[in-house]
């Protein structure tokens, strides 16, 4: 019997946590004294705009700048980061029967429809739709390219796109049958419980 969506979410709720937990511990250790600037800049900038104090074209521009600067500042950090989630959301579960720590609570796992092994390709297909890892690795491609502008813009639209896959899935989830999301369909696995 396939999962409902609110088991699911919890499930990801805790890896997510996990993970996150993990992930700003890394930041914390090895963020720059220039990022910590950069951080403090862009926190000032959303004050100004809250308070009416700057034109939209010109926070537009300097939010660019500052978020494509803190990019390549926090390259490293971000690649770090992007293993963390490829070990945790792909190989993990490729070699611990389609379970994360979250789904092992809650006693649910992915597993393929024709019941063959879970391959790496359908694991990070279906962090590509979850967790954006392809947004990720363009931003990587991105970040010493272009300017500012094009960086932010770019992404921006990357963001968007990838939290309208989010909530389409968990719309699908929720409201099919079958309880499959996009990333289901695509890889043809599905997310079931434990067999005891």
């Amino acid at each position: 019997m396939n999962v409902n969506f609110f088991k699911r979410f919890l499930a990801y709720l805790i890896d997510i946590i996990l993970v996150g937990t993990i992930m700003g511990i890394i930041s914390a250790i090895f963020t720059t004294k220039n990022a910590t600037v950069l951080s403090n800049q862009f926190l000032e900038l959303n004050e100004q705009v809250i308070n009416t104090k700057l034109d939209f074209g010109i926070y537009y521009s300097r939010v660019a700048d500052i978020t494509l600067s803190l990019d390549r500042e926090n390259f490293m950090i971000n690649i770090i980061n992007c293993v963390i989630i490829i070990l945790y959301f792909v190989v993990l579960p490729l070699y611990k029967n389609g379970q994360t720590l979250g789904k092992k609570i809650f006693k649910i796992k992915i597993v393929r429809e024709d019941k063959e092994d879970l391959t790496a390709n359908e694991l990070i297909i279906r962090n590509i739709v979850v967790n954006g890892l392809l947004n990720t690795f363009l931003a990587f491609c991105l970040v010493f390219l272009l300017s500012g502008f094009e960086y932010f813009t770019i992404t921006s639209i990357l963001g968007f796109i990838q939290f309208v896959l989010v909530v389409v899935s968990a719309c699908m989830i929720i409201f099919r049958k079958d309880k499959k999301g996009l990333h289901d369909i695509i890889t043809k696995t599905k997310v079931v419980y434990e067999e005891v």
